[in-house]
């Protein structure tokens, strides 16, 4: 059973709300600034690995670099904390937003890839996860890192995507947050596919070799760096550079595209929810109330052909909902509309109640969003005058207090967004 509503239902007397443990780590190995280009040599990119090109160039400019074992590890997954600071060496962009107050709150400001976190979300490279969290050790997949690059560059798409998009045979498996992103880069060229050029694996990590590939043509593509000739072998993996049967414009056909898998996911399957849209990275709730909110889908969902059904990141309306288990009051999510890109299903699917109880005598409460019910059971405790955000959506300011011996227990249900909720399907869905 899924972990979010493990430890739920909180006596407010143990109410422990969004502690951050300080997460302080060392920088990569990789991160060898200073080691003269012409002395680089990767004595684990062999001549014939087919990034060696990307990486050797990119070496040679001083965007990367590789390990003091004298090794690159292009086959080595890339996390979203060293992919800032691959773009931080990259790129050299103007600010377009700013990183407010309530910064990642799990990016520490001694954290080794702090600076190019910041540089990475201002420049608008990349952004964060509800809740302030920017989740740097995530391993970051291939159309993320495209996304990324396309919304930094300022490229968008010139033709409908899917007319771009028609080119790769697994273009069904694009997630919808990804479509103008990947579409505006395969314009652009950014898109360097191994070994099958029509087979883009969106949603597999990207590795150090992938990642030289794609910010070797995005350089290419600002005049930094110079493209590769036709003759190069490396070329006939790079989207748009060679042309294809039929009509074709960098590298997309008239040809029609691949048929996309039947929307059809069966009765019992389990959808793992998580990332409340409620503005912070928790929810309070009183027992007994209900109350309507947004969630996201956490995994992706596949057939038995594995092909995505459900991608990562679609919306799931519903309600939490009164129930109990036992003598004990819970809340269960009742499922009622997803929404995948701009197509919208209804939904019967829910979660199992739960409920757990506790009593101690401090608690501390570092910003929520609570409901008025929810409120008024935590002034009982914090004072008739505290401040905790006049709607749902506003966040309560971090307080730390001892509750009076004299005053009786206030539950209230707290609903973590960093935590996974299982949904069951209670019927077919789809077409």
């Amino acid at each position: 059973m899924s972990n979010l509503f493990g430890r739920s239902l909180l006596s407010l007397g143990t109410l422990s709300l969004g502690i951050v443990a300080s997460l302080v780590d060392s920088p990569p190995a990789f991160a060898q600034a200073n080691t003269p280009a012409s002395a680089v040599s990767f004595s684990d990119v062999e001549s014939s690995y087919w990034a060696r090109p990307f990486i050797e160039a990119l070496a040679t400019s001083n965007v990367v670099s590789g390990y003091p074992d004298k090794t690159f590890r292009p086959n080595q997954p890339v996390n979203r904390a060293e992919f800032a600071a691959m773009i931080q060496k990259a790129f050299d962009q103007r600010p377009v937003r700013e990183l407010d107050a309530n910064r990642f709150g799990d990016v520490p400001t001694n954290y080794w890839a702090a600076t190019a976190i910041q540089e990475a979300y201002e420049s608008g490279f990349m952004a964060g996860y509800p809740g302030n969290r920017f989740l740097p050790s995530q391993q970051i997949p291939k159309a993320q890192v495209l996304v990324s690059l396309a919304s930094g560059l300022g490229y968008s798409p010139s033709r409908p995507p899917a007319t771009t998009l028609n080119l790769y045979t697994d273009a069904g498996q694009v997630p919808p947050y990804a479509v103008n992103g990947i579409a505006a880069a395969t314009e652009k060229r950014l898109v360097v596919n191994y070994p099958d050029l029509k087979l883009l694996n969106p949603t597999e990590t990207a590795t150090r070799g992938a990642v030289a590939a794609y910010l070797y043509q995005a350089l290419v593509s600002k005049g930094k760096l110079q493209p590769f000739t036709k003759a190069m072998a490396v070329s006939q993996y790079i989207a748009g550079s060679a042309p294809e049967r039929g009509t074709a414009t960098l590298g997309v056909t008239t040809n029609p595209s691949p048929p996309k898998p039947e929307f059809k996911v069966f009765k019992n399957t389990k959808i793992k929810i998580k990332s409340l849209s409620a503005g912070s990275d928790r929810i309070i709730v009183a027992p007994g109330e209900t109350v309507q909110v947004t969630l996201e889908v956490a995994d992706d969902v596949k057939n038995l052909k594995r092909e995505v059904l459900i991608p990562i990141a679609s919306q799931v309306e519903g309600r939490l909902v009164p129930t109990s288990v036992g003598s004990q009051p819970g809340v269960q999510f009742v499922a009622q509309k997803l929404t995948i890109g701009s197509q919208t299903y209804r939904i019967n699917a829910t979660s199992e109640p739960i409920a757990v109880t506790r009593t101690v005598s401090r608690i501390t409460i570092r910003g929520g969003v609570a409901t008025d019910a929810a409120k008024q059971a935590l002034r009982r405790i914090l004072g008739s005058n505290t401040n905790l955000g006049s709607t749902l959506s506003t966040p309560f300011p971090g307080k730390v207090i001892t509750p009076p011996t004299n005053t009786s227990p206030a539950s209230v249900i707290v609903i973590n967004a960093q935590d996974d909720l299982l949904l069951t399907l209670q019927s077919d869905l789809g077409d």
